[in-house]
C-alpha cells in the first residue's frame, strides 16, 4: 500500500511539481514547516533525545520512533516535557496546514485539467 502511495505521489509531483514550486502560499508553508522541524530537532538533540532514540532503536525493532517513551519522559521535568510537546505540536500543526493546502491546491488543478479536457 505504501509503495502504491509513493508511486501516486511521484506521478502527481511529475505533473504538478514545477507549478507548485511557484506558488507563494506553498513556499511560505514549506518554509514554516521546515523551520518547525528544525526547532523540534534542535530541542530534541539538545536534550539528548535523538541520540537516546537512535541507540534504543538499534537494539529493539519498533522502539521510541513516534512518541516519547516512558524512560525518556521519566527523565524529564514537567516544564521540559511541556516545552517539547509545544514545539513538536507546532511542527505537527504546520505539517497539517501544509498538507491541507497541498490537497486543496491539487484538487483545484485536477478540476481545471478535467474542465480543459472536456
Amino acid at each position: 500500500m505504501i509503495k502504491q502511495e509513493i508511486k501516486e505521489a511521484r506521478a502527481l509531483y511529475s505533473m504538478f511539481g514545477d507549478s507548485l514550486k511557484g506558488e507563494r502560499e506553498f513556499a511560505e508553508g514549506m518554509q514554516k514547516y521546515e523551520g518547525a522541524i528544525s526547532e523540534t530537532y534542535a530541542q530534541m538533540a539538545g536534550r539528548g533525545i535523538t541520540q537516546a532514540c537512535s541507540i534504543c532503536s538499534s537494539k529493539q525493532a519498533g522502539c521510541c520512533v513516534n512518541y516519547l517513551c516512558p524512560n525518556l519522559a521519566a527523565s524529564m521535568g514537567e516544564d521540559e516535557k511541556r516545552k517539547l510537546l509545544s514545539i513538536s505540536g507546532k511542527e505537527l500543526l504546520c505539517g497539517w496546514d501544509l498538507e491541507k493546502s497541498l490537497r486543496s491546491w491539487l484538487a483545484s488543478r485536477v478540476i481545471e485539467q478535467v474542465n480543459m479536457s472536456a
